[in-house]
C-alpha cells in the first residue's frame, strides 16, 4: 500500500474533520473543533500538519503543535503530538505511524528537542516516547479546613480577557510557572488566553480595576481549575476568597508544582500535594544531543528528579 504523507493544505479541512469524528466517534467529538481552534494559534505551523493519502484520498491526520516550554530554567523548543486520526477502514495499516514518523522527521529539521503526548502506553512508547514523565501536580483545600480565608472583597471583580490585559498577565505568568520544568508557556494572543467551551470559564481577576491574577476554570466544578495565576500572596488570597464564597463544594484544586516559587504563596493555608506521574504522559526525545531533555528523562526515570507540570492551553479544553 502507498502512502503519501504530506503538509495539510486548505482543500482538507473538511475532510480531516470527518477523519476525526470517525476515529473519535460519539456524541460529542471535540477532536473536531480542537483542531480547527489550534490553526488559530500564535505558534500553529501548517508543515507540522500532516495528512496521509492512500490511492488519492486523505485517510489520516496528525497535528503536532508547537510550544516554547520551560526545562531547567531554560526556554526549548517543542511539540504536542495530537490529535492523531485514522480513517477506521485503514487503521492498523501503518497510516498512524507513518505520520508520526515523517512527523518526527520534520520536527528534527526543524530543531525541536521534544515531543509530548497522553497517549496509550501500549502503542506510543514503539516510536520513542518513554511513560511516566509527567502527569498530575495539584495542592488541593479542604473548604471546612480554609480557616484564613473568609468572605472575599468587595472590590475584588471578575471579568473577560482584553487584549490589553496580555502583557501584565505573562508576566504574571512567568514569576508562577516560569521556574518549573516542562511549563509550556502561553502565547502572546487573545485566542491563547480565552475560554473554548462553555464549560469553561477564562476570568482576569481584578482589585480596585488593577489585574491582580487569572484562572481557567470549570464553572461547575473548582477541583477542575485549568490555571491559576496571582500577582503575590496576598492575590493569591483574595482570588481563594472569591473562589471559595462563590461555590458550594467541600475542596478547590490547583494546578500548582511543589517545587514553584508560587507555593510560598500558600504557607499560611493546609493543603495537599497531589504529584503524579501517569504512563499515558510520556515524552520522545528529538535532539539526542540536548542534554537538558535526556536528564530530566532520565532522572524522573530514576526518581531523583519531581516530574515538571504540564498546563495546556485552551484549545485542549475541548478535547
Amino acid at each position: 500500500m502507498n502512502i503519501k504523507i504530506r503538509s495539510e493544505q486548505i482543500k482538507d479541512y473538511r475532510r480531516i474533520a470527518e477523519i476525526n469524528a470517525l476515529a473519535f466517534e460519539g456524541e460529542y467529538v471535540g477532536e473536531v473543533t480542537m483542531v480547527d481552534s489550534l490553526r488559530h494559534g500564535t505558534m500553529f505551523d501548517q508543515e507540522l500538519s500532516l495528512v496521509a493519502e492512500v490511492e488519492g484520498k486523505v485517510m489520516g491526520h496528525v497535528l503536532f503543535y508547537p510550544f516554547d516550554m520551560y526545562l531547567n530554567g531554560k526556554i526549548t523548543k517543542t511539540v504536542c503530538l495530537g490529535p492523531i486520526a485514522v480513517d477506521p477502514e485503514f487503521q492498523k495499516s501503518g497510516v498512524g505511524g507513518n505520520l508520526i514518523e515523517e512527523g518526527h522527521k520534520i520536527l528534527k529539521e526543524k530543531g525541536y528537542k521534544l515531543s509530548f503526548l497522553f497517549g496509550h502506553p501500549s502503542y506510543y512508547p514503539r516510536f520513542g516516547y518513554i511513560m511516566n514523565m509527567f502527569g498530575k501536580s495539584n495542592i488541593k483545600f479542604e473548604i471546612d479546613n480554609m480557616k484564613q480565608i473568609e468572605m472575599a472583597s468587595d472590590e475584588i471583580k471578575e471579568r473577560t480577557v482584553k487584549p490589553s490585559d496580555l502583557k501584565e498577565l505573562m508576566g504574571i505568568w512567568e514569576n508562577w510557572y516560569g521556574d518549573i520544568d516542562l511549563a509550556i508557556r502561553p502565547g502572546e494572543g487573545l485566542m491563547d488566553w480565552i475560554s473554548h467551551t462553555s464549560d469553561i470559564k477564562a476570568s482576569v481577576f481584578l482589585k480596585s480595576q488593577e489585574i491582580i491574577g487569572f484562572v481557567r476554570y470549570n464553572k461547575n466544578n473548582l477541583n477542575d481549575i485549568r490555571m491559576f495565576i496571582a500577582k503575590n500572596k496576598e492575590a493569591t488570597m483574595e482570588i481563594l476568597k472569591y473562589l471559595k464564597n462563590s461555590t458550594s463544594m467541600k475542596s478547590i484544586e490547583l494546578p500548582v508544582h511543589p517545587d514553584s516559587t508560587a507555593i510560598n504563596f500558600f504557607e499560611d493555608l493546609e493543603y495537599m500535594v497531589d504529584l503524579q506521574t501517569w504512563d499515558a504522559g510520556m515524552i520522545k526525545i528529538l535532539d539526542e544531543n540536548d542534554k537538558d531533555v535526556e536528564i530530566y528523562c532520565r532522572e524522573v526515570q530514576e526518581g531523583i528528579r519531581k516530574a515538571g507540570l504540564i498546563v495546556y492551553p485552551p484549545s485542549y479544553d475541548m478535547a
